[in-house]
């Protein structure tokens, strides 16, 4: 299931973002939870960052920005990653295709 993020996701988002394997590729650099939480909060605002959840755990996240104006039928698709325990099971491809 895909949703927008909330602030309840933050743990399982902190754990995606700093995540050794996943982390060279975010826009933050590792730091302690206390340091991401405003960032977190920060990128919520804009309600573009979604999850997408595997038995009601957030098993991946994503960034989906709409443009606007004469580019209004594309969408940009950033910050996409998968939480380090569903990696290797083909959901990034499920992701995409939902």
């Amino acid at each position: 299931m895909q949703r927008k993020a909330t602030p309840a996701d933050f743990e399982s988002l902190y754990q995606v973002y700093m995540d050794p394997s996943t982390n060279p590729f975010m826009s933050f650099e590792v730091m302690e939870r206390e340091e991401f939480l405003p960032l977190y909060n920060d990128m919520l605002r804009p309600g573009d960052l979604y999850v997408y959840e595997v038995n009601g755990k957030v098993a991946a996240t994503y960034k989906l920005i709409r443009k606007t104006h004469r580019m209004s039928h594309i969408a940009y698709l950033g910050a996409f990653a998968i939480h380090p325990d569903f990696r290797g099971s083909g959901l990034g491809s499920q992701v995409l295709q939902d």
